[in-house]
């Protein structure tokens, strides 16, 4: 999977999270979210942390 392709479900994943729960998006259920969607993402676990942490900023 393409870093694009990460950081679109990151973003898509985090203002779902953001709306349901009204509030921050919480970071652990988006990550868990993405790894249940994509095994293969466990080994990119900081970069996609990284990029997360820059979204949440965003949306916050």
């Amino acid at each position: 999977m393409e870093n694009s392709e990460i950081k679109r479900l990151l973003w898509i994943f985090s203002l779902e999270n953001s709306v349901k729960f009204g509030g921050k998006p919480n970071e652990k259920a988006i990550l868990g979210k993405l790894i249940n969607q994509n095994q293969e993402l466990r080994s990119k676990i900081q970069e996609i942390k990284h990029i997360l942490d820059e979204i949440v900023l965003e949306i916050s």
